[in-house]
């Protein structure tokens, strides 16, 4: 029986089992982790409405209930795959995430599908498989496009930008970032838009724009302030710190590199992966 195609009982039916489903998976994830996943957990258990139960006129197909359950499979395993990220749980959580991506190609739902292929770059990203994120990538904002999902296209868009940016492909990034300004809409998404201001200064300084780039970074870093994102604000403050210093501002490139390191300290601990970065970004303004 297809989700978006039966009555309100049989459709509200479907969708409580799919949520209990969801809700039974939050929580066994929760009770393994615990610690930062349980906050995680608690926004999931909250926003309980499954993919393929919540179909518009003109929102995507509509889908049987053997896709249906599929499509929450997906997202089930999404979830699962950045719970166990978050407890640094990284294999198991790649191992999610490939299973999440399967059952999203099942579901014949490009939402699910586009969320999902996402998710997967990121853990291929993580283990430095930039070449293999890139693929993924483009076929999550295919996905996105096609659902009709335009912060998910541009999500796609800013990953592949950032993709560019390490490969060292600045014009391919610069196309990448324009096509995500051109779907994002102002006052929709927040941490959106600050993602793209941090993309847009990132390309610009690779382009050799540098007033134009500590624009858009300093826009970047005061939104994820404002958001008390730390990860991101750390590493906004590392990209800011070299602009300082290639202006011959020593004292602010100080601030920013000192920033970063008390961030990454509080915040994370000693044994932060970029913690080490920013010590070292700090050391090179004393040398």
């Amino acid at each position: 029986v297809a989700c978006g195609a039966v009555a309100v009982d049989d459709r509200s039916l479907l969708c409580r089992r799919a949520s209990r489903q969801r809700f039974a998976a939050a929580l066994d994830v929760l009770v393994e982790t615990g610690g930062e996943a349980a906050a995680h957990a608690r926004r999931v258990v909250a926003a309980l409405a499954p993919p393929g139960c919540d179909r518009t006129p003109d929102g995507g197909p509509v889908l049987s209930e053997a896709q249906a359950e599929q499509a929450v499979l997906a997202s089930q395993l999404k979830e699962r795959a950045k719970m166990l990220g978050l407890a640094s749980r990284f294999e198991d959580a790649a191992l999610a995430s490939e299973a999440a991506v399967d059952a999203a190609h099942r579901s014949g739902d490009p939402r699910a599908l586009s969320a999902a292929l996402e998710k997967r770059a990121g853990f291929r990203i993580r283990e430095g498989k930039l070449r293999e994120a890139q693929p993924d990538f483009e076929a999550a904002y295919a996905a996105a496009l096609i659902a009709r999902h335009e912060a998910g296209a541009a999500m796609s868009a800013l990953g592949l930008t950032w993709v560019s940016l390490e490969l060292g492909e600045a014009e391919a990034a610069h196309r990448w970032v324009r096509i995500a300004e051109s779907l994002v809409k102002q006052g929709e998404n927040f941490r959106l838009e600050a993602r793209l201001e941090q993309r847009l200064g990132q390309v610009a300084l690779a382009r050799g724009n540098v007033d134009a780039g500590a624009e858009h970074l300093e826009r970047g870093l005061a939104m994820f302030e404002e958001l008390d994102d730390k990860r991101e604000i750390a590493t906004l403050l590392s990209d800011i710190q070299p602009v300082a210093m290639s202006r011959g501002d020593i004292d602010l490139a100080l601030d920013y590199a000192q920033r970063a390191v008390a961030v990454y300290e509080d915040a994370f601990g000693p044994g932060d992966a970029q913690l080490g970065s920013a010590v070292h970004n700090l050391s090179l303004i004393h040398i």
